[in-house]
């Protein structure tokens, strides 16, 4: 009865405490009858996975269809090998999907229960380790991107041991010094390919670092003497120097940076720093029971390493005591007090392993009472979270030297944050680039650089952020507003997701700016195009002849014409394809030319080359130019040739016709002559014409006006003083005659303008129209205000001409738009102006083809007219409506067109009959 008793008190003690580890670990527990096939699971299965475990089927496939097909076949295969070799511990890491269809990563582990010779059970525990996965993965991705960022950089790091005045150097800075396997030296050899010049330079600003006043900054461009290639290289070192409460340098490290290309072509380069790498352990657990009694521990294998190091037998809950740190004492004392009270101990505490390393340890457990309430056991589990804690010091870390990378380093670099791009780290270098100051810095990008507004890089980086793949751009152009200027900056760069749970947060921008390089590569590329096309164009014979052995390269057509060869020719030795010259003296003359480096000239030599087969005899004027490298050395020979074979042949023909174009030439000379007086004639009768039209001005302006303005005077005093007599009929017949000649007076006053302006009176000068439009529109300012019309005017460019005769034009023009308004709304008139070419289809051939032009607009939304009248209104005296409806004297757009002829312009319009029109006005642009 006893024994029985015991062994229900043992099964419910067995199964406390497999329910307290498997809430304690937060581990999904199945158990696997595998003669039954069917298959348990604990209720951590729902809190853990979101599936309720009644709800799953009975067998292994609630298991098998839960796996990740790709992870399927592999974790099935290894669990029923391990069931045929009848073993008993099996342990995989795969991927196990949600309810809600996500996959969580997991660890697995399974002990198999054997029984007469025959696996029977299999008892597994299933631990989500898909936070632990996803840090590892987060902090890998931020090293590769810092180690991207280094490689990007080409930066090379150093550290010194003050103390012992060691180097230590990567390969990269130790090869820039001039060294080859010397990972470390002692500092004074550091300056051993020092340039002389700028040793004592290096050694005061190493020593300034090392003085605790100096705050340990170091920054410093030198020049390196390579002993193996005699080559001068300069270095710019940069570092920082740290010190103790004793203000004595402990460490003084930095990073080295090749800028020799700098400071010879004034580029910049990227560069980067080092960045420490993050890496993160496994996850393991064990568990415990401690009896209260005896105080001996039963343990599971893991327990004891992971509190001391190693897997030694212990028998005693000392072990809790005699490895935990000294300084975690307290925090195992407090929660032993809880545990007292409340029967639950947690707490976290480092342990010292056998080997003297520090882990941090979590240490859960739960008291077993008995019958009467008394605690008599401690259940409980230990997990090694050393690599949490690690990794959240570490990734601390990271993003301080992150910090500290970028405020040093001279390459751009710039963090933005959420999916408005917020700027929430730039350093100095960034901001220069940039043309911004740190004001922002909090800002949305395009906030704080609207100048991106239209370009590419906005919709490049959000592909970034949505897709999580970097971006990486070579040789581009970017508009950036620096110093007020709007500016075309090239650039290499690259755009990296930041990623946190494998979820993009932000984008890291390392940038070298390479204008300089870019606009370098672009003329020496269009210089070789052009001496391509020169070549290849050219109505003459060139090639080059390239080296000793003068390889033929880049024929033309009218060379390959005089080898009487084909394209092949190029890349084969001159010899080889015209040994005849061998025997005859260029090829002499073309190894001198590249011995002496002087010029070849010669008129009509003789030449005997083989065409068809054929030895034929030929003359050239030709010449061999050498051609120099950057370095001044030699390296091809420009052969530029003429075939003057028919002149030498045809020379005594053209002797024999001179006397014959002498006498040609003779009779030319009369002709010229001849026309000479007749266009002397003409202008002579032009300037007659002239005198009499500025006659005819003066009359109109003098004679005509007296006599009208005296019917105009009299009329006047007539209707004052007799039109108290007159009947209505005489008074609507005075006011007609009065009509007529305010009428008269203007159309007088128009057409003295339009003789005026059939020369160009006054100088011409570069004219700001957006002045003329405005002293225009002050003249109307009471003709606008009646009509309520609303002028908008853009930003007007430039014209060479006479402003007078301009503000003809506009006033004319605007006074029409106000004029013929659509009665039913207010009258809108714009102005505006763009360049425009011959080129453009626009423009009238007319013009000159080799001007450019200013193109204006006056847009207006009145009644419009037919496009069948569009000659017509230019012309004088031609009206679309009648007098009652709209006055004027039909002269003003006559007198538009005057004005743009007079400055070698072009106008015309477009319209539709009640939707307004728009003027077009064509004026060349500003030669001056």
């Amino acid at each position: 009865m006893n024994d029985k008793k015991s062994s229900v008190n043992d099964r419910l003690l067995l199964q406390e405490r497999f329910d307290l580890v498997a809430k304690a670990t937060h581990d999904v527990i199945r158990d696997w009858d595998l003669e039954k096939k069917t298959l348990w699971w604990n209720d951590v299965m729902e809190s853990l996975f979101g599936y309720i475990t009644e709800d799953l089927e009975p067998g292994p496939d609630s298991w098998y269809n839960r796996i990740h097909p790709e992870d399927q076949e592999r974790v099935i295969t290894s669990i029923h090998k391990l069931i045929e070799k009848k073993e008993s511990n099996w342990s995989e890491h795969y991927r196990f999907r949600r309810a809600d269809g996500s996959y969580a990563f997991v660890h697995d582990r399974g002990y198999t229960i054997i029984d007469g010779g025959k696996p029977v059970r299999m008892v597994a525990s299933m631990q989500d380790t898909s936070e632990q996965v996803l840090m590892q993965k987060a902090l890998e991705e931020s090293e590769a991107r810092l180690l991207f960022a280094l490689s990007s950089a080409q930066l090379f790091t150093w550290d010194i041991d003050t103390q012992n005045q060691i180097v230590h150097w990567g390969e990269g800075t130790q090869r820039l010094h001039g060294f080859t396997n010397a990972q470390s030296v002692p500092s004074t050899q550091m300056l051993e390919n020092a340039h002389p010049e700028d040793r004592d330079r290096l050694t005061e600003a190493v020593n300034r670092a090392l003085t605790r006043d100096s705050g340990g900054y170091f920054d410093i461009e030198y020049r390196i003497c390579d002993p193996k290639s005699n080559s001068l290289r300069w270095i710019h070192s940069s570092g920082q120097a740290y010190f103790g409460t004793d203000n004595k340098p402990y460490r003084f490290s930095g990073v080295t940076k090749d800028i020799t290309d700098q400071v010879l072509s004034r580029e910049k380069a990227a560069i980067a720093d080092h960045q420490a790498s993050i890496a993160i352990e496994g996850f393991g657990a064990g568990s415990f029971v401690l009896d209260l009694a005896t105080n001996e521990i039963t343990y599971s294998p893991t327990f004891v390493r992971i509190l001391t190091g190693t897997e030694f037998v212990a028998k005693s809950g000392k072990v809790f005591v005699d490895h935990i740190h000294r300084d975690d004492l307290p925090f195992r004392d407090e929660a032993l007090a809880l545990l007292r009270k409340t029967g639950v101990l947690s707490y976290e505490a480092r342990f010292i392993w056998q080997d003297g390393s520090e882990h941090w340890v979590r240490v859960i457990g739960k008291n077993l009472v008995d019958a009467s309430g008394k605690a008599i056991t401690l259940s409980g589990i230990v997990l090694d979270i050393t690599d949490s804690v690690e990794a959240e010091k570490k990734l601390s870390e990271s993003e301080a030297k992150l910090r500290t990378l970028m405020g040093k380093a001279p390459v751009a670099i710039g963090l933005l944050k959420g999916e408005n791009f917020i700027i929430e780290e730039a350093n100095p270098c960034i901001l220069q680039v940039w043309g911004k100051d740190e004001s922002v810095i909090g800002m949305p990008l395009i906030e704080g650089l609207p100048e991106l507004a239209g370009q590419a890089y906005p919709e490049i980086l959000a592909n970034v952020y949505n897709s999580g793949v970097p971006y990486h751009g070579l040789e581009s152009r970017v508009e950036l507003i620096r110093n007020g200027q709007k500016e075309d900056v090239y650039f290499n760069f690259v755009y990296t997701p930041l990623f946190e749970s494998e979820t993009v947060t932000g984008i890291i921008i390392v940038a070298s700016e390479i204008t300089e390089q870019v606009q370098t590569k672009l003329k020496i590329a269009e210089s070789e195009r052009k001496f391509r096309n020169l070549i290849e164009e050219a109505p003459i014979a060139i090639c080059l002849f390239k080296g000793r052995d003068l390889i033929i390269e880049n024929p033309n057509d009218a060379i390959l014409k005089i080898f009487g060869k084909g394209n092949d020719v190029a890349g084969k030795k001159l010899a080889d394809v015209l040994p005849e010259l061998l025997d005859q003296p260029f090829m002499q003359i073309l190894d001198d030319v590249y011995t002496t480096g002087i010029a070849y000239h010669s008129d009509a030599a003789r030449a005997d080359l083989v065409i068809d087969g054929v030895m034929k005899t030929f003359y050239f004027d030709f010449t061999y130019q050498p051609l120099r490298n950057e370095n001044g050395v030699i390296y091809a020979i420009v052969d530029i040739a003429i075939d003057v074979t028919s002149q030498i042949e045809y020379r005594t023909m053209l002797e024999k016709s001179q006397d014959k174009y002498r006498q040609l030439a003779s009779e030319l000379e009369n002709r010229v002559q001849k026309s000479t007086n007749e266009l002397r004639k003409a202008n002579h009768d032009l300037t007659l014409s002239n005198a009499n039209l500025q006659q005819f001005a003066y009359a109109a302006s003098h004679d005509m006006q007296e006599p009208l303005r005296k019917i105009q005077a009299f009329s006047s005093r007539l209707q004052t003083q007799y039109e108290d007599v007159l009947d209505d009929t005489g008074v609507f017949m005075l006011n007609r005659m009065q009509d007529a000649g305010k009428r008269m007076s203007a159309m007088i006053d128009d057409l003295l303008a339009y003789s005026r302006l059939s020369t160009r009176d006054g100088e011409f000068a570069v004219v700001n129209m957006n002045r003329v439009v405005a002293e225009v529109l002050s003249d109307l300012e009471i003709v606008v205000q009646e009509s309520g019309a609303h002028i908008i005017t853009g930003e007007l460019i430039p014209v060479w001409g006479n402003a007078r005769q301009f503000a003809q034009l506009f006033q004319n023009i605007i006074s029409n738009a106000v004029k013929y308004r659509n009665h039913e709304q207010k009258p809108i008139i714009q102005i505006r102006s763009s360049r425009v070419s011959q080129t453009d289809s626009e423009i009238s051939s007319d013009l000159s083809p080799e001007q450019s032009y200013v193109k204006i607009e006056i847009e207006d939304n009145g009644i419009g007219f037919n496009m069948d009248n569009l000659d017509r209104i230019f012309q004088m005296f031609q009206r679309l409506h009648g007098r009652s409806e709209y006055s004027g004297s039909g002269i003003g757009l006559a007198l538009c067109r005057k004005v743009v002829q007079n400055h070698n312009g072009y106008l015309t319009a477009v319209s539709e009959e009640g939707r307004g029109a728009t003027f077009i006005i064509y004026l060349p642009e500003q030669n001056g």
